[in-house]
This record gives C-alpha cells, structure tokens and sequence, in this order.
C-alpha cells in the first residue's frame, strides 16, 4: 500500500485536538513513517486502516484512516497508544 498524501478534515483535526489531546504535527510524524497498515472493519462502504507509531517526541499513537485514490490517506482519528 502505497500514501503519497494524507489530510483531515476540519472536524477530525478538532476532534483529535479536543478528545485526544493529539496535535497534528504529531499525526504527521507517524504518516511520514514507514507505514505498514493494519486493515480494520469497514463503516459502511469505507474500507478503514490503522498504524501505529512513535511521534519524534516520544508519544505512541494509533491513526485511523481511510484511502482515498488514487494514493491519499483521510485521517479519520488518532489516540495515545497505552
């Protein structure tokens, strides 16, 4: 699987900011990360994914995400990693 780009929408940067206290340089960190995407189960239609990683500054963190073609990732969410 191959990402060239990934985005969030205004509504998951906030979400991600208020609920999980994650910023999105952080999600950046992990998803200019050698990814190796875990399949979970779709909603609806949506075929969704997970990675985890560790941010430069030392934070574990999983990102949700679906693909969009030809080759971007929507962020759908990101949390602490425990």
């Amino acid at each position: 699987m191959r990402i060239a780009r990934f985005y969030a929408t205004r509504k998951a940067h906030r979400h991600m900011l208020r609920k999980h206290g994650v910023e999105w340089y952080e999600v950046a960190d992990i998803m200019y990360q050698r990814l190796s995407p875990r399949r979970i189960a779709a909603k609806g239609n949506e075929r969704r994914y997970y990675v985890k990683g560790q941010t430069e500054d030392g934070r574990y963190l999983k990102v949700i995400f679906a693909l969009e073609p030809p080759d971007t990732a929507r962020i759908i969410t990101a949390f602490p990693e425990r």
